[in-house]
């Protein structure tokens, strides 16, 4: 349940930003959605934080920096976003970004040594010539 929710989300998360844009600049709504991280973060607080995992797994030590690594993408990322929306259609930037999966498969291969499945390739395949259709 938790990923659909994420998915219907994202799903309404350019139109929005597109919207929010039309009064707002990129840097106004990064500043905007700061605060709601933070209003989150306050919440989770609240609820019971935990800063390290409980994993008995003996990962290395190349997981802190990477977990570090992991919290700068994300707002490098929104940045990214926002000013791509803010110059283009959300009906082209939108599905363009949705082209991760090939990302996050290649690099868990590579990097993760993870297994690809056919069904993984064909998935990938589909995304991408879904989003050169929707590209034209």
């Amino acid at each position: 349940m938790p990923t659909v929710v994420y998915v219907l989300l994202v799903g309404v998360f350019g139109i929005a930003v597109k919207y929010g844009l039309r009064q707002v600049t990129w840097q106004g709504l990064l500043a905007l959605t700061t605060l709601a991280y933070l209003f989150v973060f306050v919440a989770v607080a609240a609820f019971g934080f935990r800063f390290r995992s409980d994993d008995a797994n003996g990962n290395p030590p190349l997981d802190w920096p990477l977990a570090a690594l992991s919290a700068l993408i994300a707002p490098v990322g929104l940045v990214l976003f926002f000013f791509a929306i803010s110059r283009g259609p959300v009906t082209k930037i939108v599905p363009i970004t949705s082209v991760y999966p090939l990302v996050a498969v290649l690099v868990g291969a590579l990097v993760l040594s993870e297994k690809v499945g056919w069904h993984a390739g064909v998935g990938v395949v589909l995304i991408v010539g879904g989003v050169i259709l929707l590209g034209l």
